[in-house]
């Protein structure tokens, strides 16, 4: 029996969707490193590891992280 007239035509999964069913299923997003996506969304005053320390002293921080392996 032909099945082409109940096929349905399907958008592509963004790169954001298919990194979050990556992670999903697998617990990593094996194409990149999951930051390389999560970065962009963060407010202006998360601050990576490596800007830490050219903060001032005493300076108030706010950094955001996955855990990503336990060793």
């Amino acid at each position: 029996m032909p099945v082409n007239q109940d096929m349905v035509n399907l958008n592509a999964p963004g790169d954001w969707e298919r990194m979050q069913e990556e992670y999903k299923v697998l617990s990593l997003f094996p194409a990149r490193h999951v930051m390389e996506k999560l970065r962009p969304r963060f407010h202006n005053s998360v601050c990576c590891s490596k800007d830490i320390a050219g903060l001032r002293d005493g300076a108030e921080i706010m950094t955001a992280g996955l855990v990503i392996r336990r060793q």
